[in-house]
């Protein structure tokens, strides 16, 4: 058994965990038994897991909340170069074959608090192994007198999936998008309950919140990963990789639907949905949805329910031309939705408290940083909807 660290946005553990919860069953285990963790904690901006190692590898495929995957090597009590010394000596790169490795190192609130001096005793005890090169990147943090080294297994950020290729002036991170379609369909849902549900989003950009829907089963095997660099924990995971890639996709909603008026970004999302034609039903206008979604007959009803999502812009990057409320109250009145779910500044808060929502009630369903703002998404629910 192996110990990995998985990150995520700060204050978005638990959505990790449930996320854990909801893709260890997919998992392809070789012995044949049922993939199974246990966790070591829980910390701000992310959790540590005990698994088997071929288990902790795959997370990298399925994980879409997740930004990063670490295998701890080295950990324990470090309070002087002499206690660093003893801990990298038994550290298993013989285990793992790693030929050399550059170093991401951090220290504080430790005796230990020199990170220079940390990187010469690496440069002393493996004057062969260090390349600033290299393509496996080794994590040393130093932290209230504990030492921990970990391997990155993952290489680019996780959220990097190339589902989007083009991108608008202002994309929605991945992850974030995830999250905000398992906010939206909440925890008494499977994924697998939505096939009669349609899927809007009337200010598509450049289709991230589309694709995620779409694709919000489905693992990442379009990229490589670090530890793929690494010959002994590439062949580990080579069988597996070849069943995942034989998976055929799942649509997940009935249908999938965008707007978006502006040419140029239009052009972006056609491109970026193409890829997910014929297997999923996709239908893209390049209108305002306020003129456009009448014509199409994208309203819900109870035989046939909408759910709306959008990251409308936030007045930074790209300028509003509506008030908020407006907006909202557009998108209840035009789709019906039994749930509505929007990303939006936290400085918005305060016009959404002053407004009742005949027919929904709303709630704030989590806060996260987006770009270096505050944002929160927000759900509307149709009151016995």
């Amino acid at each position: 058994m192996e110990k990995f660290f998985i990150g995520c946005a700060l204050g978005q553990e638990q959505e990790l965990l449930n996320e854990l919860e909801e893709i260890f069953p997919f998992l392809i285990s070789r012995s044949g038994k049922a993939a199974r963790y246990s966790l070591v904690f829980q910390d701000y901006g992310g959790v540590e897991i005990e698994t088997e190692l071929e288990l902790g590898l795959q997370l990298n495929f399925f994980l879409k909340t997740a930004n990063r995957i670490l295998l701890r090597l080295v950990e324990g009590p470090c309070q002087n170069f002499k206690d660093l010394e003893n801990h990298l000596k038994k550290w298993p790169l013989a285990k793992f074959q790693i030929a050399d490795f550059q170093l991401n190192i951090s220290a504080s609130k430790s005796k230990l608090n020199n990170e220079k001096r940390i990187l010469m005793e690496f440069e002393r005890l493996f004057p062969k192994l260090l390349n600033p090169e290299s393509l496996t990147t080794l994590y040393v943090r130093m932290f209230e007198n504990l030492l921990s080294v970990s391997l990155d297994l993952s290489g680019d950020l996780l959220h990097k999936r190339t589902l989007v290729e083009k991108k608008d002036a202002a994309p929605l991170r991945e992850s974030l998008a995830f999250l905000g379609l398992r906010a939206l369909k909440g925890p008494s849902l499977f994924w697998t309950e939505l096939s009669h549900i349609t899927l809007v989003d009337p200010m598509a950009g450049s289709g991230t919140l589309l694709k995620e829907g779409c694709l919000a089963l489905s693992c990442q095997i379009d990229r490589r990963f670090a530890f793929e660099e690494i010959p002994i924990l590439e062949k580990t995971t080579a069988s597996i990789r070849k069943k995942l890639e034989s998976r055929k996709p799942t649509p997940i909603f009935k249908k999938v639907i965008g707007f978006d008026r502006d040419q140029e970004t239009f052009e972006k999302l056609s491109k970026n949905v193409n890829s997910l034609l014929p297997i999923f039903d996709v239908e893209i206008h390049n209108a305002d949805f306020r003129k456009a979604a009448g014509k199409n007959s994208v309203k819900g009803t109870e035989a046939a329910p909408v759910w709306v999502i959008s990251n409308p812009p936030y007045g930074k990057r790209i300028p509003r031309d509506f008030k908020i409320q407006d907006l909202i109250q557009n998108f209840l009145e035009i789709f019906n939705p039994d749930r509505l779910g929007l990303f939006l500044p936290k400085s918005d808060e305060v016009n959404l408290q002053k407004t009742i929502w005949r027919g929904y009630k709303s709630k704030i369903a989590f806060h996260v940083q987006h770009g270096g703002l505050p944002i929160q998404f927000v759900i509307f629910h149709k009151l016995n909807g």
